[in-house]
């Protein structure tokens, strides 16, 4: 038994003595909670680092009380608001009324809400934006006015990889994979790399991005892409991106190719 399996039954417990049922997501660590109405998607590895952070069990009914307090388990929009993002996110999931948008066969972007020490990523429906007295596009703004400035902050440097030259981006955010729907991608990677460029997302912590040209050499890329994409609790995609003025489009996939989308969102 994992020694984090007393967090992960006790946080439980204390989520349906609170009446919140829980629909957990196959094969991830994520889980759905369900109160009246009320929906809520949050990660439960990161309910239990934080219980763990704050010394265990005990600290179990603030952590929970944490995810639950506000409408939909958000702050008010005056708070809430540095914290809205976009995420990239593997289409496999149950999305329901989440404000989302398919971009590839295997992945979506979705606007959510990260608490600052980003232990918590919130889905946002059209109930989030009713609370907040809000439109979808002045959330979507500021979302992307946040994915910008992210990647400012973000230090980027050049390798060369199988001969072409590599991005790797050095932060450490679960948003390191979202950063490629940032605004201003191109203006910072084009002087490094040129534009447009080919990236690889396998999970949510990993992003790389090369110089556009034959595809040829992309195989190479098979290793790293799956080794990351099995190995993590929030694996992304086996695709290979390119991003482009045109968007996000994938050039093909490692592994089983993802299903076609039968959800085109909101």
């Amino acid at each position: 038994m994992s020694e984090d399996a007393p967090l992960r039954q006790e946080i439980a417990e204390e989520l349906r003595r609170r009446g919140v049922d829980l629909v957990y997501a196959p094969g991830t660590a994520r889980a759905t909670l369900h109160r009246g109405a009320d929906q809520v998607l949050v990660d439960l590895d990161a309910m239990v680092r934080a219980a763990r952070d704050r010394g265990g069990l005990g600290a179990v009914p603030g952590v929970v009380r944490a995810v639950l307090e506000g409408p939909a388990g958000l702050p008010g929009w005056l708070v809430a608001r540095s914290g809205v993002r976009l995420s990239l996110e593997s289409l496999h999931h149950e999305f329901r009324d989440t404000l989302h948008a398919p971009l590839t066969r295997g992945t979506t972007r979705v606007l959510v809400y990260a608490d600052p020490e980003e232990r918590f990523v919130t889905w946002i429906s059209g109930r989030t934006l009713e609370g907040w007295g809000l439109e979808p596009e002045d959330v979507h703004w500021a979302a992307r006015s946040n994915m910008a400035s992210l990647l400012d902050g973000t230090h980027v440097e050049v390798h060369r990889m199988r001969g072409r030259r590599c991005a790797v981006f050095q932060i450490d955010s679960v948003f390191k994979a979202s950063l490629l729907l940032a605004p201003n991608l191109r203006e910072r990677v084009a002087p490094l790399l040129g534009w447009p460029v080919v990236a690889i997302a396998p999970c949510r912590d990993f992003l790389m991005a090369f110089e556009d040209g034959d595809p040829a050499w992309l195989p190479g890329l098979a290793d790293v892409v799956m080794h990351e994409h099995a190995g993590s609790g929030h694996p992304v995609t086996t695709e290979v991106l390119r991003c482009s003025d045109e968007g996000i489009s994938a050039l093909g996939a490692f592994g089983e190719a993802p299903p076609e989308p039968d959800d085109a969102g909101p």
